[in-house]
C-alpha cells in the first residue's frame, strides 16, 4: 500500500474525533478518526454548482431568498461503522453535501445525499 506524504497537516482533538486538516491537489480536506484511530470519513469544501442538479433546483425554489454561505461534502468510510457528527448532530453516514444557507440572522443546514434530495438538517444558533 502506498502512503501519501502530505506536508502541513494540522491535527486537533474534538470531543468526538481526532481530526487532521490538510491540502491535497489544491483542495482542503479534514479527515476524522475514531478512538481506534480508524478513519470515519473526510470533509471537503465544495460549491453550490457541485450539488446534484435536482438539489440545486429545489434549493433555488424553496430557499431562493437565502444566501449560500458554504457547501461541505462528507465522504464516509464505509468500512467503519462509527457514526459521524457534523454541526453537533450525529447522523447515519451517507456520503452527503451539507449546504449552509443564511437569511437575515438565521443560518440553516440542509443535507443533500448523492441522490439529490435536500433535507433540513439543523438550524444554527
Amino acid at each position: 500500500m502506498k502512503t501519501l506524504d502530505i506536508p502541513d497537516t494540522d491535527w486537533t482533538k474534538s470531543p468526538n474525533f481526532d481530526e487532521v486538516t490538510f491540502t491535497f491537489n489544491g483542495h482542503e480536506f479534514t479527515a476524522f478518526y475514531d478512538d481506534k484511530s480508524t478513519l470515519v470519513g473526510t470533509t471537503s469544501e465544495k460549491t453550490f454548482s457541485d450539488l446534484p442538479i435536482n438539489a440545486q433546483n429545489y434549493i433555488n425554489r424553496k430557499y431562493g431568498d437565502y444566501t449560500v454561505k458554504d457547501v461541505l461534502f462528507y465522504d464516509d468510510n464505509e468500512m467503519n461503522s462509527s457514526d459521524m457528527v457534523l454541526y453537533g448532530l450525529e447522523f447515519n453516514d451517507p456520503d452527503s453535501y451539507f449546504v449552509d444557507l443564511q437569511k437575515d440572522n438565521k443560518d440553516i443546514i440542509l443535507q443533500v445525499p448523492l441522490s439529490g434530495s435536500a433535507n433540513f438538517f439543523k438550524e444554527l444558533k
